[in-house]
């Protein structure tokens, strides 16, 4: 996560009136970095150095307007415009999440499962972390079918490894201690 990014975040997330959507607006901005993303023209739109800062600003408004992006929200994206940094709107949003989530005190789970999950199981595995870990956790869900069954969760440094491979991999080496007892 770049430098900048982090600044724009803090500022975002300080600055956010008591009791602000802060959310509803991260969701609704995402939305605007998908297009830029999705589009090589508009992205390029935005990042040339020849076109005029008004042109910009009536493009700028009218993805706010699509989204329905609120005053606070315009306000913000008009800062990043201003200092040529739309382009990196998702890396900033990325930044502003994890600074919202920080000031909440939710935690980011980096959570591997065997196959794509709908967002009834992804909730069950929030929920299960959550009491796990003593607080309130958003999850990142990753697909890797070598683990056969149930999840890995990575928290920061601590690893919680649910997964059918692992409890193979434990049954085994009961089985071993058996035997050898």
């Amino acid at each position: 996560m770049s430098v900048f990014a982090r600044s724009y975040a803090r500022a975002l997330v300080e600055s956010a009136p008591a009791g602000y959507d802060l959310a509803g607006l991260l969701d609704r901005a995402e939305a605007i970095a998908r297009a830029l993303a999705g589009d090589a023209r508009l992205k390029e739109f935005f990042a040339a150095p020849s076109i005029p800062k008004g042109p910009k600003e009536k493009a700028l408004e009218a993805l706010a307007e699509k989204t329905d992006m609120d005053e606070f929200g315009r306000r913000f994206l008009r800062v990043v415009l201003a200092h040529g940094r739309l382009t990196h709107l998702a890396v900033i949003l990325a930044a502003a999440r994890d600074e919202l989530d920080r000031s909440g005190g939710i935690v980011q789970a980096h959570v591997t499962v065997a196959a794509p999950i709908g967002p009834d199981e992804e909730k069950k595995i929030a929920a299960a972390l959550g009491r796990s870990l003593g607080g309130s956790v958003r999850l990142a869900v990753a697909v890797d079918a070598s683990i056969l069954g149930g999840f890995v969760a990575r928290v920061g440094s601590k690893v919680i490894d649910a997964s059918v491979e692992h409890a193979i991999e434990r049954f085994q080496e009961r089985s071993k201690e058996v035997a050898g007892a």
